[in-house]
């Protein structure tokens, strides 16, 4: 697990230019910067995704244990 100091905005990330796109995600965080209360999304997600749906089927770089 990572430790997030308090130099992670709680608010999250917004785009940097217009019609970017960017993917921000944290799995299991801890410290001050990992408190999700306040964060800012455009959507509200509907329902949990698995890792395979986030990395790809054949990412075999991530520990499947988690």
């Amino acid at each position: 697990m990572l430790t997030l100091t308090g130099v992670v905005n709680s608010e999250g990330w917004t785009p940097m230019t217009e019609g970017a796109t960017l993917a921000f995600m944290e799995y299991e965080n801890r410290g001050t910067g990992s408190n999700t209360s306040a964060r800012l999304y455009k959507t509200p997600e509907s329902a949990a995704v698995t890792k395979s749906q986030l990395w790809g089927g054949d990412a075999g770089w991530y520990d499947t244990a988690f």
